[in-house]
């Protein structure tokens, strides 16, 4: 964990430093230090063999309540560390619903782009599953005024739509009319007043997932 932060901090500084116009500045020449006058060497007395217990903390001292290797809160942790790098690569685009992060890059792609997109960062296309996330992403949806694919799909039987793991969707906010596409519009956008129309899977949209 600890190599993986270093790398990824070694990373953002060479990454600052290649944005400078000039680049990095060159130190000046520090005048030699001349050497000190040797004297009686130094006796550093030694450290207690055990560290004392501090009061009101059990079990481990210092170390308490850090969860250890494999444990399950450093898999919490990880995992949303995981979820927080990927977030970084959308731009800070970003807006928090119950436990979902709700991401936008900003880019208009194509339904399938979109898609892979958000699974390389580790989510999907996002899927409004209640009002409050529908909101959500009507916002970014205003702000960038632009209308997301939203992660619904046509099934089988024409006019009836479910989620990308082909669960029936339970929650809609369909415009007046829609879905219409009759198998012809298979893919699913929002407009920008949160109400949802079935689209051809082949337009540029902009790009939200969740993760």
């Amino acid at each position: 964990m600890m190599l993986r932060h270093g790398s990824l901090l070694l990373i953002v500084a060479v990454s600052l430093a290649s944005c400078l116009p000039f680049g990095l500045p060159s130190l000046p020449n520090l005048p030699n230090v001349p050497d000190l006058p040797v004297g009686p060497s130094l006796s550093i007395p030694s450290l207690p063999a055990v560290v004392p217990e501090i009061p009101g903390v059990t079990g481990g001292g210092i170390l308490a309540g850090v969860p250890s290797a494999g444990g399950s809160g450093n898999q919490d942790l990880q995992n949303r560390i995981n979820k927080l790098e990927a977030v970084l690569k959308l731009q800070e685009n970003i807006l928090m619903v119950g436990d979902k992060i709700i991401a936008t890059s900003g880019k208009e792609v194509d339904f399938a782009t979109s898609k892979s997109t958000c699974k390389e960062l580790g989510g999907q296309i996002v899927t409004p599953m209640n009002e409050a996330e529908n909101i959500a992403v009507m916002q970014l949806a205003k702000k960038f005024n632009r209308y997301p694919y939203i992660g619904f799909q046509e099934g089988v039987v024409p006019g009836q739509f479910n989620t990308l793991n082909g669960v029936p969707a339970t929650y809609t906010r369909w415009r007046k009319g829609e879905p219409s596409g009759k198998g012809t519009e298979s893919c699913v956008e929002m407009y920008t007043d949160g109400q949802w129309n079935d689209k051809a899977c082949n337009q540029n949209r902009l790009t939200i997932c969740e993760l």
